[in-house]
């Protein structure tokens, strides 16, 4: 359901975290946690910290978009969306590679 989102963000992160995989452990993924998300495990426990080391500093319009479009938040927020969307994450942790075999390239605008 979100594998093209989920493929995106882990080319994002391969691209600014060199290490971030390992950082990660897919059993204590909860997406609606600051700290054991993606984004928060990236960070060592902390939201800030990930969105800072991910290149998302100011959590701008641009940066809350990237979020979404990169399978970090969802736009509507709910439950069984966040189900789905930590089942795609978890299950690209395990295997060791993103969901889909090609980067979905998705075009943003900058923010200046």
């Amino acid at each position: 359901m979100y594998e093209t989102e989920v493929t995106r963000g882990w080319h994002l992160l391969d691209s600014t975290v060199p290490d971030w995989r390992q950082r990660i452990d897919p059993d204590r993924l909860q997406m609606l946690m600051k700290d054991r998300c993606v984004i928060g495990q990236v960070g060592n426990g902390s939201w800030a910290e990930g969105l800072r080391m991910a290149g998302l500093f100011d959590f701008t319009l641009a940066d809350r978009l990237t979020l979404i479009d990169h399978g970090f938040w969802l736009r509507d927020g709910g439950w069984g969306n966040y189900s789905e969307l930590r089942k795609t994450w978890a299950n690209a942790l395990r295997a060791g590679q993103p969901p889909l075999t090609s980067s979905p390239v998705k075009e943003l605008a900058s923010v200046n």
